[in-house]
């Protein structure tokens, strides 16, 4: 049976299609670059509306399910048509949406219906109750809603997703049950109840993705670490043999100093000259810069990847120096990591104080366009390891006032960044 045109009804389900559209085009990433976000939104509103507003006109009077159902799918398909991002999020967002704009809608109109008396699924008031819910419903969603830089295992928000949608099936059942019942605000009040739930969980879940992503690079760092002490203790390996070696260089260039065979000894003291052991120090102007500097080098070395580092800053950082060292390690450890399985490998690293700000290159090579083919940069064994450890420099980066940039040229991977000296940002970076 088709129903009436209703003006009230057109308008409330504008309202409930602004919601659906606003709070994906709000957090979420157009699919294409070169699409405009907000026509995007508006065209897509515009969809949304007549679909929702058909559904209420040509189907009338509705059942619950088939409105749930189709409300579902055209707002995940929106969600999944025009936007980038897990599908978890998108599953979350949208049924959190839907949910909650039922429960509004349920709460509004038996409100209503108990204040004057009468059953009012479309009135003014109505209406102008959704208007002043709606946008603190969006502020909230947009507020609450954190989109991971790390990968969060998409079970969990799939498992959420589900729990929303069967939130709505049990707030339906709750309805009709409490239709016959003598206090008609008993079913308004669990309305609210459940809406209150719903919201936090909402919350909740997304403040598990943050604890979740501290946890993450919380291990990241103990990886780095522990990957440092390791190499570190080559290296210390590495000068207990040359030691060693020299020492026997030593005796035996004593014994022909002796013998007076200078010949001998000259040439014997060019061919220990150009030994591969021989290691060219890195000389920055900064004592902490030296450290790490000369320990990639060595490292690299031990590789056989080819490491140029033009470096030269104060003695001096308004820097914590393990910051620095954060920064650089990881820079430098997805560089060689990302060319150990290439042909032709190279890394260089530049380090110059620039004004108030330190700045740093890294440069290497890869086989392909990491940007193009993993623009997120994250961690995926199959491709680049570029992602292992950014998000710790991001998170110093933040904290100091700077910059990270990456980019292509032609196959060598550029990330620069800029950090703002001076203050103190321990603290910012560590709880972060």
């Amino acid at each position: 049976m088709f129903k009436n045109f209703d003006i009230w009804m057109c308008i409330s389900k504008m309202l409930d299609a602004l919601l659906l559209a606003y709070v994906p085009a709000r957090v979420l990433y157009v699919r294409k670059p070169a699409w405009n976000k907000w026509l995007v939104f508006s065209w897509s509103l515009l969809i949304i509306f007549i679909v929702l507003y058909g559904i209420e006109m040509v189907f009338y009077p509705v059942d619950f399910l088939y409105t749930l159902i189709l409300q579902f799918a055209i707002a995940m398909l929106y969600a999944c048509c025009f936007f980038r991002g897990k599908f978890y999020l998108k599953l979350i967002l949208q049924s959190t949406s839907m949910c909650c704009t039922m429960l509004i809608h349920f709460v509004v109109v038996r409100s209503l219906t108990i204040h004057f008396g009468s059953f009012m699924q479309s009135s003014w008031e109505h209406i102008f109750s959704q208007a002043v819910l709606f946008p603190l419903l969006a502020y909230y969603f947009i507020r609450f809603c954190y989109i991971p830089k790390i990968d969060f295992p998409s079970r969990y928000g799939a498992s959420m997703a589900a729990l929303m949608l069967i939130l709505s099936f049990i707030t339906e059942a709750i309805r009709i049950l409490m239709s016959g019942m003598d206090s008609p605000w008993y079913g308004v009040g669990i309305n609210v109840t459940v809406l209150v739930i719903v919201l936090f969980l909402y919350s909740l879940f997304f403040s598990m993705i943050r604890e979740y992503e501290g946890k993450k690079l919380m291990m990241q760092q103990m990886d780095m670490h522990k990957k440092h002490l390791e190499e570190s203790t080559e290296t210390y390996d590495d000068m207990l043999r040359l030691r060693h070696e020299l020492k026997n260089h030593v005796f035996y260039m004593n014994s022909l100093l002796e013998q007076r065979q200078y010949a001998n000894l000259a040439h014997y003291f060019k061919q220990v000259y150009q030994q591969e052991y021989t290691i060219d120090l890195i000389e920055s102007g900064n004592n902490t810069m030296n450290a790490i500097l000369n320990q990639k080098a060595v490292y690299a070395k031990a590789k056989g990847i080819p490491l140029t580092i033009s470096a030269a800053v104060p003695q001096t950082l308004d820097i914590e120096a393990s910051h620095v060292c954060a920064v650089i390690s990881n820079l430098l450890d997805n560089a060689i990591e990302a060319c150990e399985q290439l042909s032709a490998p190279d890394i260089s690293i530049t380090v110059r104080q620039k004004g108030r700000y330190l700045h740093i290159a890294c440069k290497n090579t890869v086989a392909f366009d990491v940007i193009k083919e993993n623009g997120a940069l994250m961690t995926t064994k199959k491709s680049s390891q570029h992602g292992i450890g950014l998000q710790v420099v991001r998170n110093i980066v933040n904290a100091y006032d700077g910059m990270i940039d990456f980019h292509m040229e032609n196959l060598v991977f550029v990330v620069t960044v800029m950090l703002k000296t001076g203050g103190n940002a321990f603290e910012r970076v560590r709880y972060e």
